[in-house]
């Protein structure tokens, strides 16, 4: 099965914020022959700013397959999350997607590595759990295949991670890139160029 187009949104971990890394999904998108590729994720966004600034222009790229990774800045943005307002708009995400191929993932525990006070770390593990749990809720819902980096192997080594311990390296977009080729040849059977594999661990 190929791949016409292929959207990534979300935020930094989709867009990227280091100079000279190429974010996870355009590496995926390299490796999908034939294919379009749009990246509108952006650092810092919200799920509402999913909603409000990227959906539209997704739908109008008529894509195929669509990763959607927000939710983590609805957490570390606030000092009070409101979990029940990340799960209107990532439901209303997945309603909007349709019966497309849909792919979005969990976060890994990245309060444990970050110098945080005690109350702001369990602030922060408490808000991504539940973040986690509705994104893994929601995609069995709705159909979506759900990559879990929550207790992944690779979260707790700093090499995945930027110097401010939150935002994914070379290595850590590395990795994402790997895991999420396998979901889309494993779980969706969609065809990689044959160097896949190769190519998305270099």
């Amino acid at each position: 099965m190929s791949v016409r187009c292929f959207v990534a949104l979300g935020d930094s971990f989709s867009a990227g914020t280091e100079e000279g890394v190429e974010p996870f999904p355009d590496r995926v998108a390299s490796l999908l022959p034939g294919s379009s590729f749009l990246n509108l994720a952006r650092d810092g966004a919200l799920s509402t700013d999913v909603v409000a600034d990227q959906l539209e222009p997704a739908l109008a790229a008529e894509p195929d397959l669509v990763s959607v990774i927000c939710g983590a800045n609805d957490v570390v943005a606030t000092t009070r999350p409101v979990i029940d307002e990340f799960t209107a708009s990532f439901e209303r995400i997945l309603v909007a997607l349709g019966d497309r191929r849909v792919v979005t993932a969990t976060y890994p525990a990245v309060a444990e590595l970050l110098p945080l006070r005690p109350r702001t770390r369990e602030r922060m593990t408490a808000g991504l759990e539940a973040v986690n749990a509705e994104i893994l809720r929601l995609s069995e819902r709705h159909g979506a295949v759900c990559l879990e980096l929550a207790g992944d192997s690779g979260s707790a080594d700093p090499e995945n991670f930027a110097d401010d311990g939150f935002h994914p390296s070379a290595a850590g977009h590395r990795r994402a890139a790997v895991a999420f080729c396998a979901v889309l040849r494993d779980r969706l059977g969609i065809e990689l160029q044959p160097t896949a594999a190769t190519a998305a661990e270099t």
